[in-house]
């Protein structure tokens, strides 16, 4: 299967909770359904296969530059974060929302369409979120939270997700945080201009 989607866009992959672009594949499941071959991995240094949710480091050629150390601390930071912070964003937004449209709430959230729907599909299994497609229009589809999805939500506090966050930056002095806040500020507003300026305006809902 080739990496690239319609339009040139980069697949996302639907074999667990990450869905890693098929360019940055994470674990060996990935590398298995997008039939990525050690040789096709560029010179990466691990053994995917058998191994899933082992955090590839990518090719070792491009490890040790700037650009390479963002994504490895993006990748790590995913992980510690949890790697279903997904399905809590949706949770949370229709707790607070209500019954909202599938496609309002990918978009809201800025999740891509093959991504939403896979997770939607999970939160549905587990009781937690029911969908329900129009009457007047069958290709749109309402999501609602359960009260089983509610008391999931209930039991992380943002209380807990803030403390939990700060704490990811212990090993930082307070001058070394605001010296890293000023400079990622500084990236984030360049890298924006940057998908302005080409024109990629839906990417940066990210922000």
């Amino acid at each position: 299967m080739n990496e690239a989607g319609k339009g040139g866009q980069t697949q996302v992959c639907p074999q667990c909770d990450r869905h890693c672009p098929a360019d940055t594949l994470q674990c060996g499941r990935g590398c298995k359904y997008f039939g990525v071959t050690g040789d096709s991995r560029d010179g990466c240094d691990h053994d995917h296969s058998g191994h899933h949710g082992r955090i590839c480091r990518g090719p070792r050629q491009d490890r040790d530059d700037l650009a390479g150390k963002f994504e490895r601390c993006g990748r790590l930071l995913s992980h510690l974060l949890g790697k279903r912070r997904g399905q809590g964003r949706i949770l949370r937004t229709l707790c607070q929302r209500g019954e909202m449209p599938q496609k309002e709430l990918q978009d809201l959230l800025g999740i891509q369409a093959g991504s939403m729907s896979e997770i939607a599909a999970k939160l549905e299994d587990k009781g937690l979120i029911v969908r329900v497609r129009s009457g007047e229009d069958r290709r749109k589809v309402y999501l609602s939270i359960t009260e089983q999805g509610r008391a999931r939500v209930a039991k992380t506090s943002e209380e807990h997700i803030l403390r939990r966050r700060a704490e990811l930056f212990s090993a930082l002095t307070p001058e070394e945080r605001g010296t890293l806040e000023g400079l990622l500020d500084k990236l984030s507003a360049d890298w924006d201009k940057r998908l302005e300026d080409e024109g990629r305006t839906d990417l940066r809902r990210c922000r």
